[in-house]
């Protein structure tokens, strides 16, 4: 409480300082000038000594309530892993329907080393049974335009 009576008693001195200044420079050319500066000098009066305050002012500590059954790494290893996922299904599907083919599902799995780089990645593509003659050729045609080793299955 006895900061916010100095920061008090700090506004007010500066308020009469600058009441004594406008009042020594009225009627004068640089008036709209000098009112600038004091208003800016007020606000500095007042706001300044308020970012100690804050600064005083912690956060409880959560992160251990946050994370408590996984750790950060892991969910975001996890998260990298669902995103690579979704972006490799997403250019399969569309290779796929350039040639013409549209899957009944497309699955990506990844697998992420220790070092965090990408290991392994295979694709599962369900095709419908109209297009199950075409079974070999999916495997290949992945396979040659991504580099990712697929398998069919027909549903």
């Amino acid at each position: 409480m006895e900061s916010v009576s100095h920061w008090a008693l700090g506004v007010c001195i500066c308020s009469v300082t600058a009441c004594i200044v406008e009042i020594l420079v009225s009627d004068t050319r640089l008036e709209k000038n000098i009112r600038l500066v004091l208003g800016a000098f007020m606000l500095c009066a007042v706001v300044l000594p308020l970012g100690s305050l804050v600064s005083d002012i912690t956060a409880p500590d959560i992160s251990g309530e946050i994370y408590s059954d996984t750790s950060l790494p892991e969910m975001i290893s996890g998260q990298r892993e669902e995103y690579i996922g979704s972006v490799l299904e997403e250019l399969i599907k569309k290779k796929l329907s350039e040639k013409g083919i549209t899957p009944a599902e497309v699955e990506v799995k990844t697998d992420i080393d220790d070092s965090m780089s990408i290991s392994i990645i295979t694709s599962e593509i369900t095709l419908s049974r109209k297009d199950s003659k075409r079974a070999a050729e999916v495997s290949r045609f992945i396979k040659n335009e991504t580099g990712i080793e697929c398998r069919t299955i027909i549903a």
